[in-house]
């Protein structure tokens, strides 16, 4: 388990003293680090300090509040969800929907289950001994209120809407929330607010996956007291107690990073969280990875070979598929729809039956490949080819089961597919202003190994060039490889 601090000249470390959130909030990042640089060390050794630290779990399943590093042994044996703890629960699940890693699921639902039975009280969460689960004082504050969010992203939808309701009392008590409060007596025990978020990255997570009202609802009385009560000539500041509304003299960073980022998601009806995970700073991080290789000069070939994104194949899952024109029109020149999926590639830069393309001026189109039942998908693999403006490719790629209450299998160009029951997996753009000719790969795949379980993709192609009628993207091939 690793060190709070260390000197960066020498090496040398101080203190052995840490705790649950501080030596499990590493692997997001350091596992896309891994990804990224395909160096798994950063990710193996953040993993590990994750489950050094579940290893010493009570008997129970609880973890406490602070541990000695160096002997693995607890200094506190006091259990919640709030600060010192709260973000290696959500580091658990995350882990396990960013990289898909069984481990982290399977520890996660066993963390999980141990909390909801021993650390929940009725509808809150208190501070228990991690032994027994005995409550020893029934604190809740501003910080584990972004519990609500994790529960939902698990899908415990019950749970969390009963704990965001909750929390909303505790926002309400003052007109504002206090750092903490005993839930009890209802009283305020700690009254300062410095401009936590929590509150609101749970508005934003329930509202997105039930769309009830009510949680704009909330956003709105959080905004209308932020701008109340901390707003000054320079920004906005934190409050010394609620119950006074005493303004302090400080706007930390996460304000803007994370408690008007989830303000702007929530009231913009943002879809990010179906294709990112946030980390607990409220940065994204993007699931869906999109490879873009490009070839000029010598490498361009026939067989579209690139170092980062797979060659085209035959008999992939795309070439199984019904493909069907729901919006734009084919060049006249253009090869035919078929064209796209059935693994004959063009043998030169500029060879249009060879190629799908839209027409003069149709400013791009929707094509939908139906599977016919739902697949299980690793890779959306792409291919252009053209020495000019046509090589660069742009759109966006969504997928549905069929089976969302307002699906529409052919969303004309005037609808969002993303409120038509339609998930948007990728925006793809590959022009580059400097240089635009050359063949194009591109890759779609996702950190965890699949993309998800669906029946249908819609491509929504765009034009590469804004300026030039004739704009539209030769696209050679598309590959779709079920897993």
């Amino acid at each position: 388990m690793p060190y709070r601090f260390v000197n960066l000249r020498t090496g040398k470390t101080s203190g052995s003293k840490s705790n649950p959130a501080e030596i499990g909030t590493l692997i997001l990042e350091f596992g896309a680090l891994s990804k990224l640089t395909h160096k798994p060390v950063y990710f193996d050794k953040a993993k590990n300090a994750l489950v050094q630290l579940y290893d010493r779990r009570s008997k129970i399943g609880l973890v406490g509040e602070e541990i000695d590093v160096d002997s693995g042994q607890w200094i506190s044996r006091t259990s919640h969800v709030g600060g010192g703890i709260d973000s290696y629960y959500e580091y658990l699940l995350k882990c396990a929907r960013l990289f898909g890693d069984r481990d982290c699921q399977s520890m996660w639902r066993t963390s999980i289950d141990a909390v909801n039975k021993y650390v929940a009280d009725g509808a809150w969460y208190g501070e228990v001994n991690m032994d027994s689960g005995k409550i020893t004082k029934p604190e809740f504050g501003a910080l584990h209120a972004f519990l609500p969010a994790v529960l939902a992203l698990a899908g415990d939808m019950p749970r969390a809407q009963r704990l965001e309701a909750s929390c909303f009392k505790m926002w309400t008590l003052a007109g504002i929330e206090p750092e903490a409060i005993n839930y009890r007596t209802m009283k305020v025990t700690a009254a300062a607010y410095p401009l936590r978020p929590e509150i609101i990255e749970s508005a934003y997570y329930l509202h997105h996956y039930t769309h009830d009202p009510q949680y704009i609802a909330m956003g709105r009385t959080f905004f209308d007291a932020l701008v109340k009560n901390c707003r000054t000539d320079a920004g906005y500041t934190t409050l010394k107690s609620v119950e006074t509304m005493e303004k302090g003299d400080l706007m930390p960073s996460y304000f803007l990073a994370e408690t008007l980022k989830y303000l702007y998601l929530l009231f913009s009806n943002d879809n990010s969280v179906d294709r990112l995970i946030f980390n607990t700073e409220a940065h994204p991080l993007q699931k869906v990875e999109v490879v873009v290789d490009r070839n000029v000069g010598e490498a361009e070939t026939p067989q579209f070979k690139f170092k980062r994104v797979p060659s085209p194949i035959r008999d992939d899952a795309a070439a199984k598929a019904t493909v069907t024109l729901i919006a734009g029109a084919l060049d006249g020149n253009s090869a035919a729809l078929a064209a796209l999926t059935d693994g004959e590639l063009p043998s030169n830069d500029d060879q249009p039956a060879k190629n799908v393309f839209f027409g003069f001026s149709s400013w791009g189109g929707r094509v939908r490949m139906d599977f016919g039942a739902k697949i299980d998908i690793a890779q959306i693999n792409s291919y252009s080819w053209h020495p000019d403006s046509r090589a660069p490719q742009v759109y966006k790629v969504f997928a549905a089961d069929g089976s969302e209450p307002n699906f529409n299998p052919e969303p004309s160009t005037k609808l969002d597919p993303a409120t038509r029951g339609w998930k948007l997996i990728a925006f793809v753009d590959t022009r580059d202003p400097e240089d635009e000719g050359g063949q194009y790969g591109v890759s779609i795949r996702d950190f965890s190994g699949t993309l998800g379980a669906f029946r249908y993709l819609l491509f929504d192609f765009f034009e590469a060039e804004n300026d030039d009628p004739w704009g539209n993207t030769f696209y050679s091939e598309i590959d779709v490889i079920q897993r």
